[in-house]
């Protein structure tokens, strides 16, 4: 097996060959989890595309920000293609499955999103930070009124 770490940058490959980015930080936990993460930078904008427990994430943002500020790559492509409703599709796990089975089709996935639809940020222009960060703040504060409503059955009242 390849390490995770290489496969992600197998994936996304063309952020070095096309975009300008270059590998930043890798890192790979070769524990029962497999995390992997891999920092690409460009000279304005970071990528971050990382695995944990057969999930990939993508967190993108200016390359001067430290990385615990950057959106999550669902945020910024509800920004440049609002009509696709989820970034990240989890296939179902079944018993056989391998690691590869699950998360390969994940990596091919968004690799081919982050290059169709967020060109832009690849090229460097973000301009659409700040409306991204809205669309953020929006989503938060949707999840936390739903979280709040003592409407709903399952929640329990104290």
């Amino acid at each position: 097996m390849i390490n995770p770490d290489d496969l992600i940058i197998q994936y996304f490959r063309y952020l070095i060959s096309d975009f300008g980015f270059h590998v930043a930080k890798r890192e790979f936990n070769p524990t029962k989890t497999g995390t992997a993460f891999v920092v690409f930078r460009s000279s304005g904008v970071g990528i971050e595309i990382a695995t944990d427990r057969n999930e990939v994430s993508i967190r993108i943002g200016d390359g001067m920000d430290p990385t615990k500020s950057w959106f999550e790559f669902g945020t910024a492509l509800k920004y440049y293609a609002p009509s696709i409703e989820n970034a990240y599709e989890y296939p179902e796990y079944k018993p056989g499955d391998t690691w590869e089975d699950i998360v390969l089709p994940q990596l091919n996935r968004l690799a081919k999103m982050l290059r169709e639809y967020c060109e832009p940020l690849l090229k460097g222009d973000l301009s659409g930070k700040e409306a991204i960060m809205k669309i953020a703040k929006e989503g938060e504060a949707k999840m936390i009124a739903q979280l709040n409503d003592r409407s709903k059955p399952n929640r329990k009242s104290h």
